[in-house]
């Protein structure tokens, strides 16, 4: 249910500086190994504006709280929303190849 049901959802939390991102994700057993800003978006629905500072976040420590893909599954088994588009088309991937 809601407004992005059955869809695939990047992490994301409220704010606009980094470090209580590398903080949340720490407490959520992810070490931050390197972090790589890809840009700000905004999303439109009819009745929010999202206003979102995307980041690659690169880390070794898978923690379960989160479900893991990569890049190829990102990008032929996932249904993204048009939120969410921005994101996907700025990770890494040919076709086939990571």
């Amino acid at each position: 249910n809601g407004l992005l049901a059955d869809m695939w959802e990047f992490v994301n939390i409220p704010g606009t500086e980094v470090e209580p991102l590398i903080e949340w994700l720490l407490q959520n057993g992810v070490k931050v190994e390197a972090l790589e800003p890809l840009g700000s978006t905004r999303h439109v629905f009819t009745h929010i504006e999202w206003r979102m500072k995307c980041y690659r976040i690169v880390t070794y420590d898978r923690s379960p709280m989160f479900t893991w893909k990569t890049a190829r599954q990102i990008h032929e088994q996932c249904a993204i929303p048009s939120a969410f588009r921005y994101l996907v088309d700025r990770v890494p991937y040919q076709g086939g190849k990571e």
